[in-house]
């Protein structure tokens, strides 16, 4: 076997480090050490090659229909938690974009869809007598947001809720395609306290499945 391609295959079995189970990546950088002595081949050397997925974007929603309250943070959520930038567009701000790699939209997509029925589902049927659906909704997103810093807070980054290394990148893509952006405002104008702690009641107690990475573990929230 001529050295470039036991130089591919290398850098293949190294490429497992991206992903794959605790073993599966055990197990591979076990055989590409192994082939790399065989051949007299330092392995620091190799170069593995950057084989990440693209920044690219993706629209979510009917641009003609309006974007309701819960539609925003649940928004908010993926672009805080889940590896993307989200952004509203459209005619009139109607629609959500996400930012991000296909496989960190795959699944703020998941989630984002997820939220949105949750968020509905709560308010008819935890609400009771209350009547300020925004502050309720306001109430649910800030009470799931605070569930998934705990989580990020006692399981630390690596087995955390947050695996975001390109920050730098998505935000060079949102300027470079998308001019005119503005920060909006989650809060209510109008607060009605009861609301909102009868949501932050709901937000919390939603269940989050710990251990989240972009390649694994689609079923985040339940």
């Amino acid at each position: 076997m001529q050295n470039n391609e036991v130089i591919e295959k290398i850098k293949k079995l190294l490429r497992m480090k991206n992903g794959g189970t605790q073993g599966e990546i055990e197990n591979a950088l076990y055989l590409a050490k192994k082939l790399a002595d065989k051949h007299n081949i330092d392995l620091n050397s190799v170069d593995e090659g950057d084989q990440r997925e693209p920044i690219t974007h993706r629209q979510s929603g009917d641009p003609k229909s309006r974007l309701q309250s819960e539609v925003k943070y649940s928004a908010v959520i993926v672009q805080q938690f889940f590896n993307v930038k989200s952004i509203s567009s459209g005619f009139r701000k109607q629609a959500i974009v996400f930012i991000g790699t296909r496989t960190d939209i795959d699944i703020a997509q998941y989630v984002f869809d997820f939220l949105i029925t949750h968020f509905r589902h709560e308010w008819k049927t935890k609400r009771g007598r209350l009547r300020s659906r925004q502050s309720f909704m306001y109430g649910m997103y800030v009470g799931i947001c605070y569930k998934l810093n705990q989580a990020n807070h006692l399981l630390g980054e690596k087995e955390g809720l947050i695996l975001s290394n390109r920050n730098s990148e998505i935000e060079d893509y949102k300027n470079e395609r998308f001019n005119n952006l503005k920060n909006e405002s989650v809060v209510p104008k109008n607060e009605a306290k009861t609301a909102m702690s009868r949501g932050f009641a709901s937000g919390f107690n939603t269940n989050i499945r710990q251990g989240l990475n972009s390649e694994q573990n689609r079923k985040l929230l339940n």
